[in-house]
């Protein structure tokens, strides 16, 4: 059987606290507050009995975490992928976040029932004027303890795994510097939204928010120790036995509409079943799945009958309906592997142009990019009680409907 292990990562821009714990002193009253947060669903993998407790000689805390080179998934094993190289994390004084290597640990593949899913909000948070990578990024009011970034590999300052580690819930990384990364590049050139092929030294915007904020963070069912770097751990797990979470998406008929204009009025024409995009057929990504009916957007796409297009219009937008499957998904048979890989991948990403499909001229710019946010999203999950005593566990699914933006366009 196929199980999913999607992810899910958005930005909220609500009032949201952080975790007293997180703090960095023991006598700090600090509860740090942020209006915007990176929010995280989704599995998490877990090192279990083979994590280590904090070590503290002295007054120093240090963390035994994997190491920032190290890719761990929640199906990772030992016997597949080798040891799992670990470091010891600083979590105070002048080398703050620094690491010594100590030795791997082998990971046994932990039973998908056991997988545990997480809900993990990143306050950003952030009160100077230093550098992205300067030593006091590590602290906001001198009491709560940050990470550099919520990105995973931050484009200024290189890794930054400490959210990955799951240890800490708040970063010193603000929403402008989330659009300064995406939108420019080091060396100050502007970054496309999606390049077809490789034409500078730095990946366009899809790519960098696919390969840099999702990632699978650490979580744990119990604590390694009592030490409150320990305990964090513990914090972002909401079920304890979920084999199974899937993500699809959809839009509204019309999606993308723009009244009045002749070759590019229609908007996206949906099927009145209400087709739903994701991943789909495992087994033939060519085709929709069997099971759920889920196909991606691009095969939909390609497979519009001749009705839906609209003659006249110039060529090659002829039939392209507003909205381009390139802007939307990208995909892959697997990772680290052909056609034959086990692990199948499908991404989504909507970014910054929700609500202009069309350039100043009516005509469609190709750097406007257009990704207008989904209409609703559909949550299935296979959830387990902890005894595993319903082996095959309870499938629950619910729709989330989302926002709708219309700013001189119906973008519905």
């Amino acid at each position: 059987a196929w199980i999913r292990c999607d992810q899910l990562v958005f930005f909220t821009q609500a009032p949201q606290q952080g975790v007293r714990r997180f703090s960095s002193g023991q006598d700090a009253l600090q509860r740090a507050q942020a209006t915007m947060s990176r929010v995280y669903y989704g599995h998490g993998f877990q090192l279990g009995d083979r994590g280590e407790p904090v070590q503290s000689p002295g007054s120093t805390p240090r963390a035994i975490d994997v190491a920032p080179t190290q890719d761990v998934f929640p199906w990772t094993a030992a016997i597949t992928d080798g040891s799992i190289d670990m470091v010891k994390t600083n979590f105070e004084g002048a080398g703050i976040f620094g690491y010594q290597g100590v030795d791997p640990i082998d990971l046994p593949q932990t039973d998908a029932r056991r997988w545990i899913f997480t809900r993990q909000p990143i306050v950003l948070l952030d009160d100077d004027f230093e550098a992205p990578g300067h030593p006091d990024k590590t602290n906001f009011m001198n009491e709560v303890l940050t990470a550099k970034s919520f990105f995973f590999e931050d484009p200024r300052i290189g890794m930054s795994p400490q959210i990955r580690d799951g240890r800490l819930d708040a970063a010193a990384t603000q929403f402008d510097d989330l659009r300064l990364n995406l939108l420019f590049a080091p060396d100050g050139m502007p970054r496309p939204w999606r390049q077809v092929a490789s034409v500078s030294s730095f990946p366009d915007q899809m790519t960098l928010i696919g390969d840099e904020l999702l990632y699978y963070p650490r979580v744990e069912r119990f604590a390694p120790s009592s030490n409150r770097i320990d305990q964090a751990l513990t914090n972002h797990a909401i079920v304890t036995g979920c084999s199974s979470f899937r993500v699809d998406w959809t839009w509204v008929d019309g999606t993308g509409s723009v009244p009045g204009n002749v070759c590019y009025s229609r908007g996206v024409n949906m099927d009145p079943e209400q087709e739903w995009f994701g991943l789909p057929d495992p087994d033939n990504l060519d085709q929709r799945d069997p099971e759920t009916g889920v196909w991606s957007y691009g095969q939909y796409y390609d497979n519009l009958p001749p009705t839906h297009f609209q003659i006249g219009c110039p060529a090659p937008t002829q039939d392209r309906l507003t909205i381009s499957p390139e802007n939307i998904e990208r995909a892959d048979t697997g990772i680290g592997g052909g056609s034959g890989s086990p692990i199948k991948v499908y991404e989504a990403i909507f970014g910054w142009n929700r609500s202009r499909p069309l350039d100043d001229f009516g005509n469609p710019d190709p750097d406007m990019f257009f990704t207008p946010w989904p209409t609703a999203l559909r949550i299935t999950m296979t959830i387990h009680d902890p005894a595993i005593s319903l082996e095959a566990g309870r499938e629950v699914q619910f729709i989330i409907a989302l926002p709708r933006v219309q700013a001189g366009i119906e973008s519905r």
